[in-house]
Order: structure tokens, then C-alpha cells, then sequence
């Protein structure tokens, strides 16, 4: 791909801080094993969901039943809007534990996909880690070039292990003192709020 020309790059969280999609995912693995509590899925975000054992449902029985619902789940109000305003000064990117080809449609069913030159789900690897790696290659760019934007722990863990700083989000799976376990760079209340506060950290 062509390196953009905006050198500074902000790396999306998609479930949780864009898509909200906690209730339903939820439900589908509650549905598989209804002792399983909510309190216990939220435990799972604060490392690498991916690492967390046991698996409830293989991942193609979870994503046989989302699928089909993905795109349809709601946005987050205001989120479109800070997309937007972001993407005029910096290149902005998605690092999701999702599946690629339904955040991708989801996107472009708001119109936000011309804003994501790169997505990286799953399919990438399950490790955020890598696939922040990954995103300085591509676009020619340091940890210190990008602010990850992000609702859960395990991901402002992950993104400290990459040396990237991190603004946590209070409106997905998390809430704010358990994001603080994290350290964060800085704390969103709301979505109107990030472009104020990437531009102070960048």
C-alpha cells in the first residue's frame, strides 16, 4: 500500500469502542453455557482473549451465530464524528481480536471504511502485540508515531508491551478503575473527547 501522508497513526479497538457489540457476543457465549456470567467475560479482556481457557465455543460456532448480526449491531453515538475529525490529521488504523471482513462491512455500512487503510483482525494473529508490529511496518512508522484507543486492560497491556501509549475508553467493556490497572496515557469519557486528547499526546 501507499504510505499515507499523515506520519501520526491511531490504532482502533473496534468492538467496545466503535461496534457495540458486548451484549450480543455476550448473549451467544451465555446461550453455550448459561453458568457463564458477564462478570467472567469481562475478566477475559483483561489480557489476550484469545489466551483465555476454556474456550466456551470453538471460534466457528461463535462466529456462525454473530455473523449474520454483525453489521448490524449499534454504534457508539458520536464515535462516526471523531472518526471523521481524526482522520483529517492522522492515519487511522484497526488492531481487533474481531473477525476483518465483518468489521470491514460494518464500517462500510457507516461510511467510515475510506478512513481505515488498514485493519488487522484475528486473521492477522490473535496477538495485538504483533500486529501493532506489524502496523510500523507498513506505514513506516515508530511507537512513539502511535496512540492505541482502546476499552479494555488486556489491550493497554498489549500496546505497553509494543511501547505504545494508550487512550482508554469508559464506554465499552471496562470500566474506568480497571482501565487504570493499565496505566493509560489518558482517559475518554465520551467520543467527542478524543480528538482533544490525541492531539495533546501526538
Amino acid at each position: 500500500m501507499k504510505k499515507p501522508a499523515q506520519t501520526k497513526v491511531i490504532v482502533f479497538d473496534f468492538d467496545g469502542v466503535i461496534s457495540n457489540s458486548e451484549a450480543t457476543a455476550f448473549e451467544i457465549l451465555h446461550t453455550a453455557d448459561p453458568a457463564f456470567t458477564r462478570e467472567e467475560w469481562h475478566k477475559r479482556f483483561e489480557g489476550n482473549v484469545h489466551d483465555t481457557k476454556p474456550n466456551l465455543l470453538a471460534r466457528e460456532d461463535f462466529y456462525k451465530q454473530y455473523s449474520p448480526i454483525a453489521v448490524d449491531q449499534p454504534i457508539f453515538e458520536g464515535i462516526a464524528d471523531a472518526v471523521v475529525t481524526l482522520a483529517k490529521t492522522f492515519t487511522l488504523t484497526i488492531n481487533s481480536s474481531g473477525a476483518t471482513e465483518l468489521i470491514t462491512q460494518f464500517l462500510q455500512k457507516h461510511t467510515l471504511d475510506q478512513h481505515f487503510p488498514i485493519i488487522l483482525g484475528f486473521e492477522a494473529s490473535t496477538s495485538k502485540v504483533a500486529k501493532l508490529k506489524q502496523t510500523f511496518v507498513e506505514l513506516e512508522v515508530t511507537a512513539d508515531d502511535c496512540i492505541m484507543v482502546t476499552d479494555t486492560l488486556g489491550d493497554i497491556r498489549e500496546a505497553t508491551k509494543a511501547n505504545v501509549r494508550s487512550i482508554a475508553v469508559t464506554w465499552g467493556f471496562h470500566d474506568i478503575a480497571t482501565l487504570r490497572k493499565g496505566n493509560p496515557a489518558a482517559v475518554a469519557t465520551g467520543p467527542e473527547q478524543l480528538p482533544e486528547l490525541v492531539a495533546s499526546l501526538l
